[in-house]
């Protein structure tokens, strides 16, 4: 469904709905980028994850490899999943081996609201991807509540959490705790490696999947005085899990550990008579490890034992200064040092990236309608092993301008992005994967035009959003296979993606809701030194749809205090799964129905799943078979 842009918590707190006629200075932060938000009530159905939430997202694509827990990664608008940056509470999630960030390690339950910008990161991201940017906000406490629940289904499936929050509107701490587990034990279509053959395809059950996750936060805020605010954001997540292989060849005693710690503190600071300029100061800490315990030597990597760790320390300090009625200035300035160790039985490889980037961002409302704007940055980095010497980038940024009438808007941008190669495509992940220290940056230019508009009429409501892109990209990282086995990274590959994007909803006496966002693209792979007769590029989906429909009886003063009931269909194209165009994965269908009912002014609340109601047959990645048919439920207690 179609949300607003995000607005800022703390700065002051203004949050707008799309549709609602506001001021311009009350819209949120981004208010003439390409954008949706997932708010709290879509997030809150037993089991889900957080790829399902965003596949029916506009823009986004959704590449998984198995049931609960299993990794899995987000691309917008046809850009790589290294190229979208994920983050969670503002820390950014994305590693230094392969650049990916994985959805499967952002647990939903105290999740408020998920952001997601397409082809435009905001200004307070430390990397304008051309992938855009993914936003996870945690729930912030403003007052004591105490709530547990739990949830049972399909594959083995059992979870359950618990958290306490104790605030007001000054201050607030939560404390929460979660863990759950689940078999991953569904069957598949096994076709024997015999892809265009079905005469030998048997049922087969997945073997070895099977995975549990635990995740602690800690959420703190407090506003000692009108202008000072500080927050505090720890998540600590350890899931330890089976490593299946193809469908043809399973894993039999392949196991995997992974770890991740993430702490945040942020302040910020009102400064001046009147407090207009606002100083925000952020430290953060990120640590990452996996270890892969393959006494069998099943995953084909030549060692029993892998052991992974990266770490991040980030500094960021930006200012906004409102100049004038019509110009203000925002200035930025972050720092991190990042760390990869990465042993291979008796094999160590180790390397250090310390990176300081500048930016600004220039605002100037010509009318009280007509806003223009341009962003700007630029890093230095070093990087161990390599001379040492500052490598400064190349600017990156945008350009755009805004138009705000009564109830539409209308706004055009034109960026330049760019990607550093990660420390492990630099200097090796292991011994199959060898380091390019000679790889340039990942580098593309994009342009998009859109306009989102509301029309209200007695109790039924309209919205729509429609916009357009194209985005060329070259020296994008790609591996060639070497005689001896092992693979190396380099820059070979150039792209112009470009697409359509359609989203539109109907709201009816506040108890009905339809919609359906489409999705078109055209990934064309210009790559000069491509030997293949297809050009599309693999992996992408060129149209998506996926139309909902919720229900609800709005409140009610009855011992059944709300009823909710929601249906969301996704429907993904064809794919490709390989350069040449030889193989296709099939067009997928896929039904979800949610229902949800609140007892007792919120004290009690049982929700229900049906995931992939029509028991499709369905492939992320070719020989990872995901489930079919499942079913979920859950139990929440909550005590205000």
């Amino acid at each position: 469904m179609l949300q607003s842009v995000p607005a800022r918590a703390e700065q002051p707190l203004t949050i707008t709905v799309q549709g609602e006629e506001r001021p311009q200075s009350e819209v949120a932060q981004e208010p003439f980028v390409a954008t949706s938000r997932v708010r709290r009530e879509r997030l809150a159905a037993p089991a889900l994850r957080a790829s399902e939430v965003l596949r029916s997202e506009l823009g986004v694509q959704i590449a998984e490899a198995g049931g609960l827990g299993a990794p899995a990664t987000a691309s917008i608008r046809g850009a790589t999943a290294a190229q979208t940056p994920v983050y969670l509470g503002g820390v950014r999630l994305n590693d230094q081996v392969g650049g990916l960030a994985d959805l499967s390690t952002v647990p939903l339950w105290l999740v408020e609201r998920v952001d997601v910008y397409r082809g435009n990161a905001p200004f307070e991201a430390d990397a304008w991807g051309m992938g855009g940017a993914i936003f996870f906000e945690p729930k912030r406490p403003r007052r004591t509540e105490v709530a547990a629940g739990g949830t049972w289904g399909s594959f083995g499936t059992r979870a359950g959490y618990g958290y306490v929050a104790l605030g007001n509107e000054r201050a607030g701490v939560l404390f929460g705790l979660s863990a759950e587990r689940a078999d991953n034990d569904y069957t598949f279509r096994d076709n024997r490696g015999t892809l265009f053959f079905g005469g030998d395809d048997s049922q087969q059950r997945r073997r070895n999947a099977d995975t549990s996750l635990r995740d602690m936060w800690i959420v703190a805020r407090a506003r000692p005085s009108e202008r000072v605010r500080l927050e505090l954001l720890a998540n600590d997540v350890a899931r330890e899990q089976g490593v299946p292989k193809l469908a043809l060849v399973p894993s039999l005693e392949a196991r995997a550990e992974l770890s991740r710690t993430l702490l945040a503190l942020t302040a910020r600071l009102g400064l001046g008579a009147a407090a207009r300029q606002v100083l925000t100061l952020r430290s953060a800490w990120l640590d990452g490890g996996t270890a892969v315990h393959d006494p069998l030597r099943e995953l084909g990597t030549l060692s029993t034992e892998t052991e992974l760790l990266g770490r991040r320390a980030e500094q960021r300090a930006a200012l906004e200064l409102p100049l004038s009625e019509r110009w203000g200035l925002e200035l930025s300035a972050d720092g991190n040092v990042e760390t990869l160790r990465r042993s291979d039985d008796e094999a160590v490889t180790a390397a250090k990236l310390a990176e300081l980037r500048g930016a600004g961002r220039l605002k100037f409302r010509a009318t009280d309608q007509l806003q223009v704007y341009g962003l700007v940055g630029s890093a230095c980095r070093t990087t161990r092993p390599g001379p040492g010497d500052c490598d400064g980038s190349s600017p990156t940024g945008r350009v755009g301008a805004g138009y705000a009438g009564k109830g539409y808007a209308l706004f055009v941008n034109f960026g330049r992005y760019q990607r550093p190669p990660t420390l492990g495509e630099l200097y090796g992940a292991g011994l199959l994967v060898r380091g390019n220290s000679q790889l340039r940056p990942e580098q593309g230019l994009s342009a998009d035009v859109g306009a989102r508009a509301v029309w209200q009429s007695g109790a039924f409501k309209l919205s729509g959003e429609a916009g357009a892109f194209v985005r060329s990209a070259k020296d994008l990282v790609a591996y060639a296979r070497s005689s001896q086995g092992y693979v190396v990274p380099r820059n070979v590959d150039e792209a112009r993606v470009s697409g359509l994007e359609i989203g539109a909803a109907v709201r009816a006496y506040d108890h009905a809701e339809l919609g359906c966002n489409a999705t078109l693209l055209d990934p064309r792979d210009t790559s000069r030194e491509r030997h293949t007769k297809n050009d599309y590029l693999p992996f992408t989906s060129r149209l998506v749809l996926a139309p909902r429909l919720a229900l609800t009886t709005g409140e009610l003063d009855w011992v059944v205090q709300r009823a909710d009931l929601s249906a969301d269909l996704t429907y993904l194209s064809n794919r490709f799964a390989d350069a040449a165009g030889l193989i296709i994965i099939p067009d997928q269908t896929t039904l979800g129905l949610t229902a949800s009912v609140t007892f007792w002014r919120g004290a009690l609340v049982s929700r229900a799943r049906v995931a992939n109601a029509f028991n499709a047959e369905r492939f992320d990645i070719v020989g990872y078979p995901l489930p079919g048919r499942s079913v979920y439920g859950s139990l929440e207690l909550r005590a205000p």
